[in-house]
């Protein structure tokens, strides 16, 4: 069975009205049963008329584990808005994918994302395997001009406002310059009050959740 939402309407019998009510309740709210949350069983599809009275069908539903992807690749664009995420299988199967579980797409790759954390849906279309995955996106500037102007003055991430992570930012030598933290989240260029030359700098995030994070921008003055 396909781990993407199922309706059931297309499985009942003739033309259901709609207005009906699904017992046990479906997490959707309507006819579409997600393998993911909703359990196996009998469904049964309750009309009432004011004047013929109640009319049932019944639906059972088995779900059928699939075997998890092992063998794919994940690639991401981080280019400050027009980040990206691009999906690779060593496979000649067919898939389908999803950034939220419910509408899925046959482009393995989803573009103009903001930074943040994305959970990834895989589906392959005959039900040969599925995947989860969470893929981490950095969106920040790729050089920033400290030269008081009002523009690009400092440093910092982007899209991460209600995320708790630490920042470190390092020179080409591995010294370490500056430490941020999330609510203190931008760097001015400077060392111990001291203004740093045009150069290239490395930083490294680390999230509270483990996940660490590596990249390096230009300081231009």
């Amino acid at each position: 069975m396909n781990s993407s939402p199922v309706d059931l309407f297309g499985s009942l019998n003739g033309t259901p009205d709609t207005g009906g009510v699904w017992s046990p309740s479906l997490s959707s709210g309507t006819g579409m049963f997600n393998p993911s949350i909703d359990a196996a069983g009998v469904y049964t599809y309750t009309v009432t008329n004011g004047v013929c009275g109640s009319d049932t069908s019944e639906l059972s539903i088995t779900i059928t584990n699939v075997t998890p992807i092992k063998d794919y690749e994940i690639k991401t664009i981080e280019i400050s808005g027009n980040n990206s995420i691009e999906i690779i299988f060593n496979s000649n199967l067919q898939y389908e994918y999803s950034l939220d579980n419910v509408i899925f797409q046959s482009s393995n790759m989803f573009t103009n994302l903001s930074g943040g954390d994305y959970t990834i849906y895989v589906n392959e279309v005959n039900g040969c395997g599925v995947l989860e995955v969470l893929v981490s996106i950095l969106d920040y500037p790729k050089y920033f001009t400290p030269n008081n102007d009002g523009i690009n003055d400092t440093w910092k991430l982007k899209g991460r406002t209600n995320q708790n992570y630490s920042i470190y930012i390092y020179d080409r030598y591995g010294k370490l310059l500056k430490h941020l933290v999330s609510f203190e989240n931008s760097w001015d260029g400077t060392f111990n009050g001291k203004v740093l030359p045009t150069s290239d700098y490395w930083f490294k995030v680390v999230f509270d959740n483990g996940v660490v994070k590596n990249g390096h921008f230009t300081l231009k003055r």
